[in-house]
């Protein structure tokens, strides 16, 4: 085909390209509008208007025009053009022909017809990036960057001709966009065609949709993506971004009905039907909840999320067993992963299962060794099943992975204590006092801990430091006024502050707490007041559980005898009892 005797009459060729997604915005490819443009008016010799006109000379044309043989090339490849080497060539013959020289008009064609095919072959490089879900399997392969990169410089050859091509300023933004590229230059290319794209409704809020996922604040994200629905009130995406947005923010009423809005659109949206589900699970609502839940299994049959989320909604209500059944269904979808494993572990050491709960937690393990949920989970059932020579084991090794974590070596002190291994407990609890000294929770256990063993004064002290830290702690206030009423040392009791300790306690727990009952009794016993601590006795033992029963009786025959309770505990030691072991915290 010559360029310069083009019919007038040429007719539109569907392309099996001409309409593309984009991302996930489907739109038709520039390119095809460039070309239908670019061949209709490209400079043509028009016959003379009279009988008997002639054209200009053909020499004289190609004289003007020394790059026309290979836009000749570029223009019959591009009709019929599939494959990306058709498109590599159509460029380079493109390139070529205004290099050897075209007239403006014949330049201005063949621009048009570089820039469209620059596009559309970055965007096709540009779809195994963009796709869902790709980019969290294959993060780190260098084939991938080199992918994006090429994308790009297609991308940035384009634009240096025609830098008013919104889509692709848009392609650039989602090629730059985190975890692939540059925030900033991401923010930049949208930001840009957001100005460029003026009233083009549907790509104009596909712009603010990509860009409000760069938000650095919530009103950031809010505002573009109210642009976006303002823009299109159709962008079903847009919608749904911000219902997700509302969701996370625990705006439940407002993510409810932009859900709604995203249902109007497409009733079988499953995104929509598990978000409405989430924020009706998070408000209560456990049974609508799981209506919406079941229809979003109908629309997603193969969705492990939803199961998982519906299994969470029937533990909420009770319902341990349709729980146990979702996660199975989730794991006969997929059994490669270890979440469905620990979430029915879960489930199984709620309902003291602890062994299929073990044989869950270990799998999960097995499948993501570094997990510190698992292994967290699995001290839990350690220590259920009074394990806890594994449970420390366990601990021992998440507190050496993460040396700064105070809290697991509290858990750690703690787990000592209950293994009655005294010196490894207070040795712990000194190193953490030591790092940080302001640390209630180090003070109140290293107090139970010396109180364990006898040292009823230094428990005191601990105690004193703890209930600065936490002067309303119901269980700081309680021990310590246990130990100043009923300690067997003269010098240590103190029957008035152990009262007054007492009765904060009680306030704090409203008076239900058979324990704290139990502790204000004694308090009014040792100041001799024995008919209150009959009072208080008797109701601490109504209140308390059958395994508390039997001691709380022996304090009020005590009362009911005028006798002050006293106690002092002596802790036998756990033989593994050794100071430091694992070396925590050591300098």
């Amino acid at each position: 085909m010559l360029t310069r005797i083009l019919p007038l009459t040429l007719e539109w060729v569907a392309h099996p390209l001409a309409t593309m997604e984009f991302g996930k915005m489907k739109f038709r490819l520039p390119w095809m509008l460039a070309i239908s443009t670019a061949l209709l008016t490209a400079p043509v010799l028009h016959a003379q208007q009279e009988t008997g006109s002639r054209l200009d000379s053909t020499t004289d044309l190609e004289e003007d025009n020394p790059g026309l043989t290979e836009l000749d090339q570029a223009t019959d490849l591009r009709i019929a053009a599939d494959s990306m080497q058709d498109l590599e060539k159509i460029i380079r013959l493109c390139e070529s022909a205004l290099k050897i020289g075209l007239d403006a008009e014949h330049a201005d064609y063949t621009t048009d017809l570089l820039t469209a095919t620059l596009f559309e072959h970055a965007f096709r490089l540009s779809q195994p990036l963009l796709r869902p879900g790709v980019l969290q399997q294959h993060m780190g392969d260098p084939r991938f960057e080199k992918l994006r990169q090429s994308a790009l410089n297609d991308l940035q050859r384009l634009l240096e001709r025609d830098e008013s091509m919104g889509p692709a300023l848009i392609l650039r933004g989602q090629l730059e966009s985190p975890p692939l590229g540059d925030r900033q230059k991401a923010f930049q290319a949208f930001s840009k065609a957001i100005v460029l794209l003026g009233e083009d409704g549907e790509q104009l809020s596909k712009a603010y949709q990509l860009r409000s996922r760069l938000a650095e604040t919530s009103e950031g994200r809010f505002g573009d993506l109210e642009k976006a629905i303002a823009a299109n009130a159709d962008n079903s995406e847009a919608w749904e971004e911000r219902a997700l947005s509302y969701l996370s923010e625990n705006q439940l009423k407002e993510a409810v009905d932009d859900f709604n809005m995203v249902l109007e659109k497409n009733p079988e949206s499953a995104t929509a039907l598990l978000g409405i589900g989430e924020a009706l699970l998070n408000q209560g609502e456990f049974e609508n909840a799981i209506k919406h839940l079941d229809r979003a299994i109908e629309a997603a049959p193969r969705s492990q999320t939803v199961y998982l989320l519906r299994a969470n909604a029937h533990a909420a209500a009770k319902n341990f067993k349709a729980a146990i059944e979702d996660v199975n269904k989730s794991i006969e979808i997929d059994p490669t992963g270890a979440a469905p494993y620990l979430v029915r572990s879960q489930l199984r050491l709620q309902i003291e299962e602890f062994d299929l709960a073990l044989a869950d937690v270990n799998r999960a393990l097995e499948l993501a060794p570094r997990s510190n949920r698992s292994r967290l989970l699995r001290i839990s059932i350690y220590v259920s099943q009074g394990k806890l020579g594994e449970a420390i084991a366990d601990l021992q090794e998440l507190a050496r992975r993460h040396p700064e974590n105070l809290e697991l070596k509290i858990q750690l002190a703690d787990l000592y204590r209950l293994d009655r291994q005294p010196d490894a407990t207070l040795d712990l609890y000194d190193k953490i006092l030591a790092a940080d000294p302001e640390n209630m929770h180090a003070h109140r256990g290293r107090a139970d801990a010396l109180l364990n063993v006898g040292k009823q004064a230094q428990a005191i002290k601990s105690y004193e430091a703890a209930l600065k830290l936490a002067p309303e702690d119901s269980g700081i206030l309680n021990n310590l006024a246990w130990v100043l009423a009923t300690s067997p040392d003269d010098q240590l009791r103190n029957g008035q502050r152990s009262l007054e300790l007492a009765t904060r306690a009680c306030e704090v727990t409203e008076y239900q707490a058979a324990h704290i009952l139990s502790t204000l009794a004694a308090a009014h016993a040792e100041l001799g007041n024995f008919d209150k601590a009959i009072e208080n006795s008797t109701q601490a033992v109504e209140n308390g559980s059958e395994e508390m029963k039997g001691q709380l009786q022996k304090e009020l025959d005590s009362y009911q005898q005028n006798q002050p309770w006293r106690e002092i505990q002596e802790l036998e030691k756990n033989e593994a009892d050794i100071s430091n072991e694992d070396g925590l915290l050591s300098e």
